[in-house]
């Protein structure tokens, strides 16, 4: 069998040694600290703008019930994604819109079990400046922990970023749901759906747009690189 002859830079850069390569950290770990950003976010959106009127009526396991669920499988879709950086990691696309579907139902469900535990007032066109007012605030409380997924999988050297960023998107959008939920007490599935769910489609359609563009400068970047090194 003919094997092919190394290129010359190639056969200069073995010659010549390779540096020790620090190994990277787990993707699941590093998504684990995006848990430590989430108390930090509660905080700020509890100390700002004050706890959900109705949480007696709640009572603790639907007032703080929907963050756990939610984070949690937010956590997941932003690991998952980052696993997906990495080049040899990849998968089809079932995964993705597995864990895609799991998100989307699980905020379905929440948005309607808490509605029929305190059902609060009604979503009406005199609820559209406080609509847009949560679908702002919650969008500033995704872009903040989107932008710390960014650097933690800034290291990975990605090639293929479409779905890791829809995954993360999806996913820092469930935990921003969950924390402004904290606050929000408009609980009407209309309000909810529309501008909470909303928020969450902006950062996916943002950082799939992002991803996109990503993907075609990197694919020009190397047929360019191909292209000096046979010339």
């Amino acid at each position: 069998m003919n094997v092919p002859p190394l290129h010359k830079s190639l056969r200069k850069s073995a010659a010549g040694g390779f540096p020790p390569v620090r190994p990277v950290v787990n993707p699941e770990k590093r998504a684990l600290v995006l848990l430590a950003f989430v108390p930090v976010m509660v905080f700020v959106v509890l100390a700002a703008m004050g706890l959900r009127h109705d949480a007696a009526t709640l009572g603790p396991m639907m007032t703080w019930g929907p963050l756990v669920l939610q984070t949690g499988l937010g956590l997941l879709l932003v690991a998952t994604g980052l696993v997906l950086t990495i080049p040899g990691r990849a998968t089809g696309r079932g995964l993705p819109l597995s864990l895609l579907a799991t998100g989307l139902l699980a905020f379905l469900s929440q948005t309607f079990a808490t509605h029929s535990v305190s059902a609060g007032p009604a979503a009406t066109p005199t609820t559209t400046a406080p609509g847009s007012a949560c679908m702002a605030v919650e969008t500033l409380v995704g872009i903040a922990s989107l932008t710390l997924v960014v650097v933690l999988a800034r290291s990975l050297s990605p090639s293929r970023v479409l779905w890791p960023c829809v995954l993360a998107a999806a996913g820092t959008g469930l935990i921003g749901e969950g924390i402004y939920r904290l606050h929000c007490s408009i609980s009407d599935p209309a309000h909810v759906l529309l501008w909470h769910g909303g928020s969450i489609l902006v950062l996916i359609a943002a950082a799939s747009t992002a991803g996109k563009v990503w993907e075609r400068t990197e694919s020009r970047r190397m047929a360019e690189r191909i292209a000096r090194r046979r010339s």
